[in-house]
């Protein structure tokens, strides 16, 4: 999986889990009527997720503190409907180290 700058970057997740990135600024139109606008992500508390076993990639879990450092931004993460997490789960894992009460999803 792919990290970019969130302040550059809208972050979004299709329905297989996986993190797509589309430029900030960028025509979303082939006539390029409308340029893409940063998103403002919905928050919701920790203790609301609800967690199965997952596998945190390492390497991912790194990369996104480094962004994290920079940005100071979390990468939202992927909720079902009923709060399940089905995708970022290193940002979920990286709220926790950093004693968050609310994340991006």
């Amino acid at each position: 999986m792919e990290l970019k700058n969130i302040k550059e970057y809208n972050p979004e997740y299709n329905k297989d889990g996986t993190l797509i990135w589309k430029k900030i600024g960028e025509k979303t139109s082939k006539n390029g009527n409308h340029l893409r606008k940063k998103k403002q992500y919905p928050r919701i508390s920790i203790d609301k997720i609800k967690v199965g076993n997952y596998n945190v990639s390492e390497k991912i879990l790194n990369k996104s503190r480094s962004l994290y450092w920079k940005t100071k931004e979390l990468i939202p993460v992927y909720l079902s409907y009923d709060f399940k997490l089905i995708g970022g789960f290193e940002q979920y894992e990286l709220a926790k180290e950093l004693k968050m009460q609310k994340i991006p999803f």
